[in-house]
C-alpha cells in the first residue's frame, strides 16, 4: 500500500492507495512546527483507525509539499518510523514531466504533481504520455506543457470571481423569499 502526503500551506491531505484504489483519506490543519515525532503520532492515530501501521501494510511513501519545514520533518518520520525513504516530489525529481521555465526550482510541488496526475488520468487513458501540440478544444499552441494545464485553473478562478457576486445576491434573494414565506407560514391567521 502507498500512502501519498500532499502538505499544503492550510491543509495536509493523507491517502493511502491499493493499487490504483484509494482506500482510505485524511485532511489535518498543516501545523509547520510540528516534529517527525508528533507527525508519527498522528499518522499513526490515523492509520490505526483502519487497523493499518507503520510496518505492516504501508510499502512506500509519497509526499508532495509547499511547506518546506514540513518536508523535512516528514522525511524523517518516514525514515524513522516506515524504516525506508520516502519519495519526495521537489526539484530533480524524475516524474516524466518537462518543466520548461526559466527556474524550475520555482515550480511548486503542488504544480507537479497536478501535472502528472493529469497525464496518468487523460495522457495514459489514450495510450500516450505525449503533451499535445495544442490545448484540447481550444486549438491554442501549447509549448510549455505546465501552463497549459495550469491555464485551466486561471479560468476556474476568473469565473469564480465574476460568477461569485451574482450568485450570492441570487443566494440572498432567494434567502429573502424563503425567510419571509416561512414567517407567512408561522404567522398567526388573521
Amino acid at each position: 500500500m502507498l500512502l501519498a502526503v500532499n502538505v499544503g500551506n492550510t491543509n495536509t491531505v493523507l491517502g493511502v492507495f491499493q493499487g490504483e484504489d484509494l482506500k482510505w483519506q485524511w485532511r489535518v490543519s498543516t501545523e509547520r512546527e510540528r516534529t517527525a515525532d508528533e507527525l508519527a503520532v498522528v499518522f499513526g492515530s490515523l492509520l490505526a483507525q483502519h487497523e493499518l501501521s507503520f510496518s505492516r501494510q504501508i510499502t512506500g511513501v509519497v509526499i508532495s509539499s509547499v511547506v518546506p519545514t514540513c518536508t523535512q520533518a516528514l522525511r524523517e518520520m518516514v525514515t524513522s518510523y516506515f524504516a525506508f525513504p520516502p519519495v519526495v516530489v521537489e526539484p530533480g525529481t524524475r516524474t516524466g514531466v518537462p518543466i520548461l521555465t526559466d527556474n524550475p526550482r520555482e515550480v511548486g510541488a503542488d504544480r507537479i504533481v497536478d501535472v502528472v496526475a493529469a497525464l496518468e488520468l487523460y495522457g495514459t487513458a489514450v495510450g500516450t504520455w505525449r503533451w499535445a501540440a495544442e490545448l484540447p478544444g481550444l486549438g491554442i499552441p501549447d509549448g510549455n506543457p505546465p501552463s497549459g494545464v495550469a491555464s485551466g485553473y486561471v479560468w476556474f478562478d476568473v469565473m469564480a470571481l465574476l460568477v461569485a457576486p451574482y450568485l450570492l445576491a441570487l443566494a440572498g434573494k432567494v434567502g429573502h423569499v424563503a425567510s419571509s414565506r416561512v414567517g407567512l407560514l408561522n404567522s398567526p391567521p388573521t
